[in-house]
């Protein structure tokens, strides 16, 4: 990176949408940051791109849901393993969790997979990394994600993560490595995308729920909160109760 932007930026920090990038993610703007960078890597590179964003907050101190945090992190992966994307993803998860469906990544100008979005997947094997996650990194017997890893990646760790209104967010739902909680967690955690398609996990009814329906009211952070709480009731409805033992 060449920017002054990212000095002591970490990437736990980018995972955590923590990085302080002044950008704004508003798609029914046309003015907002994440409409800019369309128009923007049409003709230069999205790290090029990044080089030009400024700094709104001290890294690690403000939770701004940006995109452009999961193309860095998209990038670093594929520079990091010199592989692309998708290549890896088939390595680690496709293979690994013999998804039933070819999966569709839509690709920037450069031919690279858009790591912040457009992947499109069945919803079978979407509720397969669902599954995942929800026995810990484990498929089958085989420990495809360390268990601790999973632990780490939905847990908040400092105050401007975690669930609830807070001056050092810039929403109610609390977050951590790339997944969301809702506003009122009870261990439940969830992936979300822009149309309000959602990979919902409640560890506590052992129960997976997938979304695929597309709703442009979902632009809305409260109609956004209101679809996970209803996640969260139709949850516990589904959930099979424990087994009593009678005196």
């Amino acid at each position: 990176m060449t920017s002054k932007a990212f000095d002591g930026v970490t990437v736990k920090h980018v995972l955590q949408m923590s990085s302080g990038l002044k950008f704004t993610e508003d798609y029914a703007d046309p003015e907002s940051d994440i409409n800019k960078m369309s128009y923007a890597t049409q003709t230069m590179s999205f790290l090029d791109y990044i080089n030009t964003l400024e700094r709104a907050h001290a890294p690690g101190s403000y939770n701004n849901y940006a995109s452009i945090n999961t193309q860095l992190l998209g990038i670093l992966v594929a520079r990091t393993t010199g592989k692309p994307l998708s290549e890896y993803l088939q390595e680690k998860l496709w293979q690994p969790l013999g998804m039933e469906q070819q999966a569709l990544w839509m690709l920037d100008a450069r031919g690279d997979e858009l790591a912040m979005g457009g992947l499109a997947v069945s919803l079978r094997d979407y509720a397969r990394m669902g599954l995942l996650y929800l026995h810990k990194g484990q498929w089958q017997g085989k420990q495809v994600l360390p268990a601790q890893w999973v632990k780490e990646s939905v847990t908040p760790d400092a105050p401007h993560l975690m669930p609830g209104k807070r001056a050092s967010s810039g929403r109610e739902t609390g977050y951590q490595y790339q997944w969301w909680l809702p506003r009122k967690a009870d261990g439940d955690f969830y992936a979300s995308g822009i149309w309000g398609q959602k990979i919902y996990i409640d560890p506590k009814s052992q129960i997976v729920i997938v979304k695929l329906s597309a709703d442009p009211s979902s632009f809305s952070k409260e109609v956004g909160y209101q679809q996970v709480e209803y996640l969260q009731q139709l949850s516990r409805s589904l959930a099979v109760p424990s087994p009593t033992t009678k005196p």
